[in-house]
């Protein structure tokens, strides 16, 4: 790989583990709970907040750790074989959208301000925030996250990635269609209705 790449990965995933903490520990000190896996049910909560949190430590971990050295297990091997330079624009192409995906998530969850959650909140849900990136998408949280980890796969092209992928893209999808729409317009009522109707759910016509 060119060698500026691992730097950068490496740079990307400090970016991401010091703004979660940062805003994390703001909204601790609001007395405010981000992490709203099962808020009713402190153990779980807390199992479940471990439990996502350790995915993305993995994620990024393996992120840069591959950036740096390739790894022997199968799981971490490249899917196809592909011209250098062919591969490495690739990278970068991941690279950028990743960087975009992780901007997007950052400037939604500043623009929710003491509203932003990890999950649902039916204790405390705070206000319904429809401005900024939120008039563009309902969900530029979770669209900035399915780019980023979409990404991860351009740059690590491998079946660890692929299967993460995956799997945040169908799962982010079933949470939002089945869990927060519903809980939304049962929160916000006709507030939530009326923003359903203009703003998209995840970008423009989709």
């Amino acid at each position: 790989m060119d060698g500026i790449i691992p730097w950068v990965c490496v740079a990307y995933a400090a970016a991401f583990w010091i703004f979660m903490t940062t805003r994390i520990c703001v909204m601790w000190r609001h007395g405010i709970s981000v992490l709203t896996i099962a808020p009713r049910r402190p153990f779980l909560n807390a199992l479940g907040a471990a439990a996502f949190l350790g995915v993305l430590a993995v994620w990024t971990g393996q992120f840069v750790y591959l950036a740096f050295e390739p790894s022997r297990f199968v799981l971490f091997r490249p899917l196809w074989d592909s011209p250098v330079q062919a591969r490495l624009v690739l990278v970068w192409v991941g690279l950028a959208l990743a960087v975009a995906g992780q901007l997007l998530m950052w400037a939604a969850i500043l623009t929710m301000g003491r509203a932003w959650r990890m999950g649902i909140d039916d204790k405390n849900p705070g206000a319904l925030v429809t401005h900024g990136v939120f008039r563009l998408s309902r969900n530029p949280i979770f669209l900035g996250l399915d780019i980023a980890v979409v990404s991860g796969f351009l740059v690590h092209p491998n079946a660890f990635f692929l299967g993460c992928a995956v799997c945040m893209v169908v799962g982010i999808h079933i949470h939002i269609v089945y869990h927060e729409e519903r809980h939304l317009e049962k929160t916000y009522g006709d507030a939530y209705v009326r923003y359903r109707e203009r703003a998209p759910r995840y970008l423009l016509f989709l």
